[in-house]
């Protein structure tokens, strides 16, 4: 008898520890299929229904500050929020997959410059349950301030100029006044700036201008470079190009986003209302 206790009391610690392990694994492998099937939903919601709208955006910027926001959620509003951002998986497994990639992705290196820009606004003088501010601060680290939003004019401008200043003045007009009220208590505030090195830099001497369809019936001028090592694939019946381009990241660091390339035939807002017509824009080294 006091054999087999020892060997229990040997053998528990370590079948613990794996489950956990295995439990991780199962979570993450459940909030990778989630994300991508959530970065796929975000385009088709985002596009505009006749096709007269552009629109570039960063699902892992929407979904960190969904995360943020989950923290406090509960009963249906988690449920909903759930099915939408991390379907199949818990509400733990999703705020801590968030959390490492929000983590191992911001910084800055000779290879790429990544900057989060995170805040929590609190309306003046109303108080949120510490156990909610302490996780988020914990987790995803935005700086904390709080904010009259009576006063919605002098409360945009001053979030969108801290935002301008976090992104090197390439985001402007983030919020717009109207979207403030009286009723207003807290805001999550998400900007991302991204700047990398591609892996294979393309050739100046083979820069010359051509159209880029913008959406449907509109175009413009821009500057178009072609790199032999950048590989193009056209996937059979479908008529849209499955292009992977590699930037000077490791894939650790790598963002995966479901995303189109539009040719002048067939306009985004139809691609993406059409099964199976979706490439993979891949930012990651090969």
């Amino acid at each position: 008898m006091r054999i087999f206790l020892t060997y229990t009391i040997f053998l528990l610690p370590f079948l613990v520890s794996q489950f956990a392990n295995f439990g991780a694994v199962c979570g993450d492998v459940l909030m990778e299929k989630a994300q991508k099937d959530f970065a796929i939903n975000l385009l088709r919601a985002a596009t505009d229904e006749n096709g007269m709208k552009a629109c570039v955006m960063s699902p892992i910027s929407v979904g960190i500050a969904l995360a943020m926001t989950l923290i406090g959620a509960g009963g249906q509003t988690e449920k909903q929020m759930m099915d939408v951002l991390a379907k199949g998986a818990t509400k733990e497994d999703a705020i801590e997959y968030l959390s490492r990639q929000y983590n191992k992705m911001i910084g800055t290196n000779e290879k790429y410059e990544l900057i989060s820009a995170d805040k929590l606004l609190i309306q003046k003088n109303f108080n949120p349950l510490p156990a909610f501010t302490e996780t988020i601060t914990s987790k995803f680290g935005p700086q904390l301030e709080t904010i009259n939003f009576n006063e919605a004019r002098k409360a945009a401008e001053r979030i969108n100029e801290w935002v301008a200043n976090k992104t090197n003045d390439k985001l402007h007009d983030l919020v717009s006044p109207v979207i403030f009220n009286v009723l207003t208590r807290l805001v999550l505030l998400n900007a991302i700036y991204f700047k990398g090195k591609w892996v294979n830099t393309f050739i100046s001497e083979a820069t010359t201008p051509a159209t880029f369809y913008e959406a449907k019936n509109k175009e413009r001028q821009v500057s178009n470079s072609v790199n032999p090592r950048i590989r193009g694939f056209h996937a059979e019946k479908v008529t849209n190009s499955l292009i992977e381009r590699n930037l000077s990241i490791t894939p650790s660091t790598a963002f995966l986003d479901e995303m189109l390339y539009d040719k002048c035939t067939e306009n985004l807002c139809d691609a993406l209302k059409k099964e199976r017509q979706f490439f993979r824009y891949a930012i990651s080294s090969i």
